[in-house]
């Protein structure tokens, strides 16, 4: 339990929750998803990647590129990103190096985690609330079952309304959000340097 809750990050362990059955649904694409309603939205992304990861017509590199995409359009991975780093580094810094991280981010997220979640083994899901916090987020609080395991994960997913549909900014697993296990990962990469560091460091681990 203690491994699982460790790569159950943030982002987008955020993802875990996305490989969560072995139930069958019909063909859908990362761009269908549903994001105008909080509800909706999640339940589709969690079909969505049951579908992507369970579909054995697709090569591994086909399942890769896909789950990219379903990565990238449902996360808002540059806000995620930027709350890892220093507060107001992504004011100080020049554009163009903000975007070599935030590309080696993703790359980080995806690298790290893609394996281990497609090894995993649930069952279903249920979506038992909805709560609204002052700040105008909403947190879909879900249930994932496990095939081995009879207590579920409890994950909340944290939105938020932004360019005129819901995105996925924080997933809390058993209570502990990942944004927050991320933003750890990433001041234990960078060890006190500045972005240059941290980006070199990132690169030679994630760049290829």
């Amino acid at each position: 339990m203690r491994f699982l809750k460790k790569w159950l990050f943030n982002l987008c362990l955020l993802v875990a929750s996305i490989t969560i059955s072995t139930l069958h649904y019909s063909n859908a694409h990362c761009s269908s998803i549903e994001a105008s309603e909080p509800k909706i939205f999640i339940e589709n992304l969690l079909k969505t990647g049951v579908n992507l990861l369970t579909d054995k017509s697709k090569s591994s590199p086909e399942k890769e590129t896909d789950f990219r995409k379903l990565l990238k359009e449902n996360f808002h991975l540059k806000s995620v990103a930027g709350s890892a780093l220093r507060p107001g580094e992504t004011r100080s810094e020049p554009k163009e190096k903000l975007d070599q991280y935030l590309v080696l981010f993703e790359s980080m997220i995806f690298r790290v985690y893609m394996k281990q979640i497609e090894q995993l083994s649930l069952h279903g899901f249920s979506i038992t609330n909805i709560n609204d916090l002052p700040d105008g987020a909403k947190i879909i609080k879900s249930s994932i079952e496990r095939v081995d395991n009879p207590e579920p994960f409890k994950v909340d997913w944290v939105l938020y309304f932004k360019e005129n549909r819901y995105w996925v900014f924080d997933v809390i697993v058993d209570g502990v959000s990942l944004g927050q296990v991320q933003k750890q990962k990433i001041q234990d990469i960078r060890q006190g340097g500045n972005l240059d560091a941290l980006i070199d460091i990132m690169q030679k681990e994630y760049g290829q």
